[in-house]
């Protein structure tokens, strides 16, 4: 009982520690250490949220001489698995409700590579447009989501892909890159593969 008590008042006093960094921070989070979270004060978790362990969670607002204004959005709900590292130097909203099992990559942004010459890692990163996973959809085991995808409402995407590019609502997508292979027919309310 004593212990019990203790955990309780320890979950407060991380939640309200948290909600003093994070830009919005939910009730009923759960991020399990250790886990890495750069900037906080751009980040929004909603309620009933659970991040496991050895997540990297990032809101690059500096790299190099490079300003930038991140956002990154956890929607209520969402279940986030280990190894999970997503990058945001631009806007990456993950909706309400998303699965996302373990060692899923998402970004907003790219190293660049340009200059032959000059190490990658001094060539700073370029913003690659706003990426948006849809309230209700599954991101399977190591998936990789790049800049600029939308992945719709509902929508599934199979262990390991390479999604390059949007993906529309209730639709399985496979492979790299990854390629829609179902989609969910409204009129006769089954997933079809398609031809």
């Amino acid at each position: 009982m004593i212990t019990d008590i203790i955990r309780k008042i320890k979950k407060r006093l991380i939640t309200y520690y948290n909600r003093t960094i994070f830009k919005k921070y939910g009730a009923n989070v759960t991020i399990l250490k250790p886990s890495m979270i750069t900037n906080p004060k751009y980040i929004e978790i909603g309620s009933n949220v659970l991040i496991r362990e050895y997540s990297r969670i990032e809101a690059v607002d500096t790299y190099g001489n490079a300003k930038y204004t991140p956002e990154l959005k956890i929607g209520d709900g969402t279940h986030i698995e280990q190894f999970f590292h997503v990058g945001s130097c631009e806007c990456v909203e993950i909706g309400k409700n998303v699965l996302i099992a373990g060692r899923v990559y998402i970004s907003d942004h790219n190293h660049n590579f340009k200059n032959i010459e000059e190490p990658i890692v001094n060539q700073g990163i370029e913003a690659g447009g706003k990426v948006v996973i849809g309230d209700n959809s599954w991101l399977g085991e190591g998936c990789v989501i790049l800049p600029g995808v939308s992945i719709g409402k509902g929508a599934v995407i199979g262990s390991n892909a390479v999604v390059t590019k949007s993906i529309p609502p209730f639709s399985v997508a496979v492979g790299i890159p990854a390629k829609v292979i179902r989609q969910y027919n409204n009129e006769t309310k089954a997933w079809e593969l398609l031809k």
